[in-house]
């Protein structure tokens, strides 16, 4: 099941969907983002699903600055605050409910995969 979410990020509120496995938890954690100015819906969500299906929480987020996030000014590029941004999205993460926090896993493409 896949829902829309924002994720809090340094005060501002980040983009982000959420997949949640039909069954109960807990479940491992998959952490999904693009790399440079990319967004999720830029062909994320088959792979998203693909981890869903497999009975993984999967969250996909927006970095601060681009996509459905919030940040100005739009699209402006910066590695640190995108290495920010993963770590408080992880974090986030391994605080939803029915995660299990013993199993995560970082997927990125691009920049975004060797970033974390």
């Amino acid at each position: 099941m896949k829902g829309d979410i924002t994720v809090p990020l340094h005060g501002q509120e980040c983009a982000a969907w959420l997949y949640r496995p039909e069954s109960e938890g807990p479940h491992p954690l998959v952490v999904m983002a693009h790399g440079l100015g990319a967004v999720k819906e830029m062909r994320l969500e088959p792979f998203a699903q693909a981890f869903c299906d497999n009975g993984c929480v999967v969250l996909v987020f927006d970095y601060r600055n681009f996509g459905g996030s919030e940040g100005e000014p739009r699209q402006l590029l910066s590695i640190r605050q995108q290495l920010q941004d993963w770590k408080a999205a992880i974090e986030f993460s391994r605080h939803l409910p029915t995660v299990g926090s013993a199993k995560t896993v970082l997927w990125g493409t691009s920049l975004s995969g060797g970033m974390h």
